[in-house]
């Protein structure tokens, strides 16, 4: 502030002395100016933490993995991450399905997300196996087609394809932890082509097509990515190093942890689990559903220090004897840094120091 002020300052003393003086101040004005507007702090995430809440019979206890920005995840988060990566092997696995498909029908795909909430429900049978279903609110995805109709109509249409409330079931073995060849894949499937002529009224083949060879039957790259994901899942919650079923969640709840209960008691929740994880996979439903994590804000105009948070998983288990869950939050802890940059009148990048 105090540079600025002596440039109005030394402004006024030659003003009236020499306009050609006056033409360089502000000149260098101008540039000292340009160069501030094009160097920035920017918002970058200094720290994490991630917040589990074990709930049992209306109480609950929580306890926190800190990290800063370049460690590596604490084994609870660690947990908590790979987890979080089914939902991306099922949206995948749908993407390459679809494209393959469109391609085979002169098509191109263009994209295809999972919408709504993403769950994910392991339940024990009575014949030793672990089955699994996947559900999502939907998944759309949409394609693009070419070409030219009875020889002399160019067109160029847009399908967009819907499967709502889409679920995959499957199954594996809790002895030998393999994956079995049981995967369905179930959805209402709605459709509609738009094309940049009158043309769509005449190509219901476009969206019939790959509805119809995804009622059909999924096909083995579908399966395959599905199965990856459920893979990831089991491996980490089901089966351990130790090949003890459920060991996993020991990292989600902790051995140490107790939770006091209204009547003045304790619970201690992470020995039960410990002592009781061959009962619980046996006997226990266990629930996943998937939240999307702390979004980084889209527009942050405020300088200084923030947070922001969201959860990621929201695990429960329901068995004849005992319910309970945990809920992994995680939190981001925003600062702002002078990016060291600073960008001269013709666009050459040099460093500078912060103002």
């Amino acid at each position: 502030m105090k540079f600025i002020s002596f440039f109005i300052f030394s402004l006024t003393i030659f003003y009236f002395k020499d306009s050609i003086s006056m033409k360089k101040i502000l000149f260098f004005i101008a540039a000292f100016v340009t160069q501030l507007s094009n160097a920035a702090y920017k918002p970058v995430s200094t720290s994490q933490t991630m917040t589990a809440t074990i709930s049992y019979a209306g109480s609950s206890v929580t306890f926190d993995e800190a990290r800063t920005r370049n460690q590596y995840p604490a084994p609870m988060t660690d947990t908590v991450y790979k987890l979080t990566t089914v939902p991306k092997y099922l949206n995948d696995g749908l993407n390459q399905f679809f494209a393959n498909a469109a391609a085979s029908n002169g098509g191109t795909f263009l994209s295809g997300k999972l919408n709504g909430d993403v769950g994910l429900t392991f339940t024990p049978s009575p014949g030793g196996s672990i089955l699994f279903n996947l559900t999502a609110g939907s998944y759309t995805f949409q394609t693009k087609f070419t070409g030219t109709r009875y020889g002399v109509i160019d067109y160029t249409c847009i399908n967009t394809t819907t499967i709502s409330n889409l679920s995959v079931t499957g199954a594996y073995g809790s002895d030998t932890g393999a994956i079995e060849n049981k995967t369905g894949v179930t959805g209402s499937v709605s459709t509609s082509t738009d094309c940049d002529s009158n043309l769509s009224w005449i190509l219901p083949f476009i969206g019939d097509y790959l509805i119809n060879k995804y009622a059909d039957q999924a096909n083995a790259e579908l399966i395959t990515k599905i199965n990856a994901g459920m893979a990831q899942a089991k491996d980490i919650l089901y089966i351990g190093k130790d090949k003890d079923l459920l060991s996993g969640l020991n990292r989600l709840i902790p051995i140490d942890k107790s939770i006091k209960l209204p009547n003045g008691s304790s619970f201690a929740i992470g020995l039960y689990v410990r002592d009781n994880l061959t009962y619980l996979a046996k006997n226990g439903q266990v629930s996943i559903k998937f939240g999307s994590g702390p979004q980084w804000p889209m527009s942050l105009n405020t300088y200084g220090k923030s947070s922001y948070s969201g959860d990621y998983i929201t695990l429960s288990i329901t068995s004849p004897s005992v319910s309970f869950s945990v809920k992994a939050t995680e939190t981001y802890y925003m600062d702002w840094i002078w990016d060291n940059t600073c960008i001269g009148p013709r666009g050459v990048k040099y460093s500078c120091g912060e103002p």
